[in-house]
């Protein structure tokens, strides 16, 4: 029995040993067969094959290669792994690593020579820095792939990925707020687009299309480039670039939740459809989960909301994607403030403000504001509060005053490429014309061939004809002048409007500081009656500035109204040094006439502080209002130390404060003149007594007006 157990132990260890000598045979073949250059490109190959499907192994095999061609200086295998690596990791989400590997990539194949590969890595690098918020650095190396792929306009797939590129400049200029340049850029990426007979490319820029219109509130539009993505998508067969989540997004804005609910899911059976990585899954599910997120905290459910927005969060901040974690950070802070926990929404408040101010990214250092705002107002912490509300309405004015500007930028865009398109098809009907008088002279050469008889009768009547086309010509482009005018005309109409309602805004700002500063120094003063009945009056005139901020015109009564209050309010803050008489004449019906917004309180206001504040003794300031002929005057006295002695006195904040007023209202009453085409009158009168000496200022303005005074849209 012993004998025959150690026969059987014999055996078992030689299964033993042969096993092992497999294994070895099997790990030395595997380490060797990737040690020569042709193994190095098989690693490389079967890594391409299974780079979305199977990200993990891709990646081990990408190192592996990568490691191996360098060992042995087999450049070319270098580069296109570290290509693949930028690529699998801009897939991924990890924007850091997907940068380096493609500087990597760009500078051996620079050194190699390969165009088509030099291309795909200046490619992945810009979109790398995109994704990062670095838009500077991102558009030299999209603007670097542009002039690199014209230097080879044979090569079918470089004008592909040109005119990715060329789109993508758009979305980047969009990112920054250039939407003029974004509108050229998208259109022309389009164009390129098709072109080149891309439809990844052209489903692509009809997105950032709709995403253009939908950042101007132009939803109709919007929607409509949507779904011409999604049938070039279906069309081509295109699976990247589903719009349903940007399609969403419009209807959330709508407030139409069911329906966005409805493109979010959607997008989200779309990406479980996709032949790719359960990694690639979960991070292109975070997009539209972290949209659905916002419809949970307008529904209340504020815990499942904050489970999905924390998830995102600490996704797109391991990969460095800021523009989405700007967007996660406001959602958590808001959802913080809704459940009552404000440390957590200072904490992410803060965050968002200092990633906002290092990426420029205004609308979201101005949102983080309102957060900490908020935030310090649930707390108590009102000192702190009021601070953060000041930056906040600081940064709302500012971007609400260049929302005009972004506005007109965009229609000017839109005017131009109809003009461009305009001057291709009279190009393409001239072409055409020209072609068709070739074809006319050589059937009369032909003919002049086969009888003389028959040329001279058709030369007389192609003469006749050419007369008649020639008149037919002249009254079509006498008809195309015509109506060029036309909408040159409305296009300076549209424009003086705009300029108005700039002007108008920027006079808004003036009468909040000036009233906080009055509201802060009596709460200092420990008055708090007469506080209390100032920030009573005060609030008042922000409602009437508020309702009347986007009118062209307001009724006479409604200007007089917020006149009045602001002068009491200057009553209160000056210490009753000056008093004021409105006389409106009885002829006048003032609920009937209309008149610009905010016009007569500059004017008040400069002989207020020019004229009364610089009195020893009590000032009186006059309003006083009639009709004379087809005009509506405005009178306004005061009995001040007048402008030369004003002028000598020399105040810095005089100065400013007349500057801006006085000017921006002259500015106001010019472009009134310019749009109505009727003259508009002011003019500034030096009062003096039977002395000679300076007695005060008289003001008069006059301004067309019908019965009733024509009320301007909007």
């Amino acid at each position: 029995m012993f004998v025959h157990y150690k026969e059987k132990r014999k055996v078992h260890m030689r299964l033993f040993f042969i096993t092992l000598l497999v294994c070895v045979c099997q790990y030395a073949t595997a380490r060797q067969q990737p040690a020569t250059k042709a193994g190095t490109d098989t690693l490389i190959a079967q890594a391409r094959r299974q780079l979305l499907q199977h990200t993990g192994a891709a990646m081990k095999q990408l190192q592996q290669a990568a490691a191996i061609a360098e060992e042995l200086e087999y450049t070319s295998a270098l580069a296109d792994a570290r290509y693949l690596e930028s690529k699998l990791q801009t897939e991924i989400g990890n924007f850091p690593e997907a940068e380096t590997a493609a500087r990597e990539a760009f500078e051996l194949n620079e050194q190699l020579g390969r165009h088509r590969e030099v291309l795909d890595a200046l490619n992945c690098l810009a979109f790398a820095l995109y994704a990062q918020s670095r838009f500077t650095e991102g558009e030299k190396v999209y603007r670097a792939l542009i002039s690199t792929a014209a230097a080879n306009p044979a090569d079918i797939e470089g004008a592909r990925i040109a005119a990715t590129a060329t789109s993508m400049l758009g979305c980047m200029f969009q990112e920054m707020g250039n939407y003029g340049k974004a509108f050229e850029y998208c259109n022309e990426g389009l164009q390129r687009s098709i072109r080149a007979k891309d439809s990844v490319g052209t489903v692509y820029a009809l997105v950032i299309f709709g995403e253009l219109y939908n950042t101007i509130d132009d939803i109709d539009a919007a929607m409509d480039f949507f779904r011409q993505a999604e049938e070039q998508r279906r069309k081509y067969h295109v699976s990247q670039k589903a719009p349903y989540l940007y399609m969403g997004n419009v209807y959330f804005k709508r407030g139409m939740y069911d329906s966005a609910v409805a493109c979010y899911q959607e997008q989200l059976h779309h990406i479980d459809t996709m032949q790719v990585d359960s990694l690639l899954k979960l991070r292109y599910a975070m997009f539209p989960k972290t949209d659905m997120a916002q419809i949970l905290l307008t529904q209340g459910q504020h815990a499942q909301a904050m489970e999905m927005l924390l998830t995102a969060y600490q996704f797109f901040k391991h990969g460095q994607d800021n523009n989405q974690v700007l967007k996660t950070l406001q959602l958590l802070g808001q959802a913080s403030l809704d459940i009552n926990r404000p440390q957590d929404a200072l904490q992410y408040g803060r965050e968002s403000i200092d990633l906002a101010m290092r990426t420029g990214a205004a609308q979201y250092l101005r949102d983080g504001n309102a957060l900490l705002w908020h935030a310090y107002h649930s707390t108590g912490n009102t000192d702190s509060a009021y601070v953060y509300l000041t930056r906040y309405t600081a940064l709302n004015n500012s971007i609400d005053v260049e929302q005009s500007a972004r506005k007109l930028a965009f229609y000017k865009a839109s005017i131009k490429n109809q003009e461009n398109e305009a001057r291709i098809c009279q190009l393409e009907q001239q072409r055409e014309t020209n072609n068709m008088r070739i074809n006319m002279l050589l059937a009369g050469i032909g003919a002049l061939l086969l009888l003389g008889f028959v040329v001279l009768r058709n030369n007389m009547l192609k003469r006749r004809n050419e007369h008649i086309r020639r008149e037919q010509l002249e009254q079509e482009l006498q008809l195309q002048k015509t109506e060029s005018e036309r909408q040159q005309a409305a296009f300076e109409k549209h424009t003086a409007e705009l300029k108005m309602r700039a002007l108008h805004a920027q006079m808004n700002p003036h009468f909040i500081f000036n009233s906080l500063n009055s509201i802060n120094r009596f709460i200092l003063k420990n008055e708090t009656e007469t506080a209390a009945d100032y920030l009573t009056k005060f609030s008042r005139l922000i409602r009437l500035v508020l309702q009347n901020g986007d009118k062209n015109q307001i009724t006479l009564a409604e200007e007089l109204e917020m006149l009045d209050i602001y002068l009491k309010l200057e009553q209160v803050r000056f210490g009753d040094r000056f008093s004021y008489h409105i006389e409106c004449e009885e002829a006048l019906n003032a609920d009937m006439l209309y008149t610009p917004p905010m016009l007569i309180q500059p004017f008040v206001e400069n002989a207020i502080w020019h004229g009364l504040l610089h009195k020893p003794t009590r000032g009186l300031v006059t309003i006083h209002l009639y009709s004379e002929g087809d005009y509506l005057c405005c009178r306004i006295t005061d009995d001040g130390i007048g402008r030369a002695k004003a002028a000598e006195l020399k105040s810095k904040s005089a100065n400013n404060r007349k500057s801006f007023g006085m000017r921006i209202t002259s500015e106001r009453l010019g472009l009134l003149q310019q749009q109505r085409k009727e003259k508009v009158t002011l003019e500034v009168t030096d009062l003096v007594d039977s002395y000679g000496e300076a007695c005060g200022t008289e003001i008069l303005i006059k301004l067309p007006v019908e019965q009733p005074f024509p009320i301007l849209p909007d």
